[in-house]
């Protein structure tokens, strides 16, 4: 089992929020930058959590983690939504839609949108870890497992096509955990092949998804993804695509440590707190100034760097920030364990 921290793992989620924040600032047209990019870059999030995961033991070590879990996520999420709100507020002064604005806050998922467009996908990885941590605590048999995580990847794409059809918009997206649970457990099972991956397999999967680029700019294949809106409705390269990408991705990482890629790595280890504040922060400059996307994926990359700096000032913003427990709390969680 891997446990140690590797160096290529950040590396991989700084890349991969870069990404995010190239997605934000380019209009995701039809077979531009940001459509490719949404082939892979939130399904590569689960996945890479799966590879990092550590199964639990039994039910009680399941509620100490649900809890630990529910204050490092929710925690910033709340207090992320009221800053961010109070920003939004100040920005546009419209007393009259403020509470209807919040509520759609609250309700998060599809109607989390402008300020707070990224909101889902946090809601979604914690429902996606108690949902695999579950999993494996029920059913021991690897068999079984992977018939229940198949009628979870077959009900993701029904329950897709009903969203759509119907306008059905669940809270928090959770129910994109049908499809998020399946990326999380390859990331899991997976482990030994992502640990190092092989230069054939590296190359085999780069090469492969540059062919599937080209296939579909030039018309012999039609494929997109979109985690957030509901959109996957093809039941192999939904599973094929995202993994030749993740591979091709991992295979890179894994060379960068040889040079000097600590930056890189350091996006990656604040790469929560980019992904709530950089749309933000797209808005506020376009109320201040013009300015191009380069501009923009630089200053909403850098800027939240130097606001985490702020969030370390004693026990009480680290809880509101990171959702790093006080160890008054652990000391007290403690207590009623024992």
């Amino acid at each position: 089992m891997i446990l140690k921290r590797e160096q290529w793992v950040d590396i991989f989620k700084g890349l991969l929020i870069i990404f995010v924040v190239i997605s934000h600032s380019i209009p995701n047209e039809e077979r531009g930058i940001s459509y490719y990019i949404f082939w892979f870059h939130m399904p590569a999030f689960f996945i890479i959590g799966g590879y990092l995961f550590k199964p639990l033991n039994n039910w009680a070590e399941y509620k100490s983690f649900a809890f630990n879990k529910a204050i490092k996520f929710l925690v910033p999420y709340f207090t992320f939504l009221f800053v961010i709100t109070f920003i939004h507020f100040m920005l546009t002064f419209q007393p009259s839609t403020i509470l209807s604005d919040f509520i759609q806050v609250l309700y998060g998922g599809q109607k989390a949108i402008e300020y707070f467009g990224t909101f889902w996908f946090i809601t979604c990885y914690l429902s996606t870890m108690l949902l695999f941590a579950g999993i494996l605590l029920i059913f021991k048999s690897a068999k079984l497992r992977f018939l229940v995580l198949l009628f979870f990847y077959i009900s993701a794409h029904i329950e897709s096509w009903l969203a759509l059809t119907y306008k059905i918009q669940i809270p928090w997206n959770i129910d994109v955990s049908l499809l998020s649970v399946v990326y999380f457990s390859i990331g899991y099972s997976g482990r030994q092949i992502l640990h190092q991956i092989n230069t054939k397999i590296f190359i085999s999967a780069l090469l492969l998804s540059t062919i599937s680029i080209a296939a579909d700019y030039f018309n012999i294949i039609t494929y997109e993804l979109n985690m957030k809106n509901l959109f996957y409705n093809n039941y192999v390269l939904d599973l094929v695509i995202p993994v030749l990408f993740l591979i091709s991705l991992c295979g890179i990482c894994q060379h960068l440590p040889k040079y000097n890629t600590k930056i890189i790595g350091y996006i990656g280890e604040k790469s929560l707190v980019i992904m709530y504040l950089h749309i933000p922060i797209r808005i506020i400059m376009a109320h201040l100034t013009t300015y191009n996307n380069v501009v923009y994926i630089f200053i909403g990359t850098i800027i939240p760097l130097l606001i985490c700096k702020l969030f370390d000032y004693n026990e009480f913003t680290k809880m509101l920030f990171w959702g790093k427990i006080p160890k008054w709390i652990n000391l007290a969680n403690n207590a009623q364990q024992n």
